[in-house]
């Protein structure tokens, strides 16, 4: 004869609370590194990103930073291009050559 014990009633699960998941970017090629920076920078990093409510995250604000970085050194580089080369600008046979090319690029007749 085979007996099988009596099962105890379970206790219904409680649900428990978790923390939502900050967003993230996909990772793609992405490099980990280690830097090291001015507390009182690092200091408002962290505000902010105790601020964004989960939406930022360090590493976010870094890239972000160096994305801005990087596009205002193109400007810069671009503005002292121009700058150097102004003179370029005034000279007949330069506006005589970029004229043509203009008008062939947006088909208008000189």
């Amino acid at each position: 004869m085979i007996t099988s014990k009596p099962r105890r009633a379970s206790a219904p699960k409680q649900k428990t609370m978790t923390k939502p998941r900050k967003a993230t970017a996909p990772k793609l090629n992405k490099e980990k590194v280690t830097v090291s920076i001015d507390a009182e920078l690092l200091s408002l990093v962290d505000s902010f990103v105790r601020g964004a409510d989960g939406a930022e995250s360090r590493s976010s604000v870094f890239e972000r930073s160096l994305r801005l970085w990087k596009r205002q050194a193109r400007k810069e580089r671009a503005d002292a291009y121009y700058k150097e080369n102004a003179a370029a600008l005034n000279d007949p046979e330069w506006r005589a050559v970029t004229t043509e090319s203009a008008g062939r690029i947006f088909e208008i007749e000189a």
